[in-house]
């Protein structure tokens, strides 16, 4: 099968990367947020 130079994707796909994407971020910012108080309230 010939490669080509254009590839066409689905929005389907896209959007799930661009979610998961999103998800992974606010994951990560979510527990980081949890992390920061929880050591700072610590004497």
């Amino acid at each position: 099968m010939p490669f080509k130079s254009t590839i066409r994707i689905p929005s389907e796909v896209l959007d799930a990367i661009v979610s998961l994407a999103e998800h992974t971020a606010a994951a990560a910012q979510s527990a980081t947020a949890a992390e920061r108080p929880a050591g700072a309230v610590r004497p």
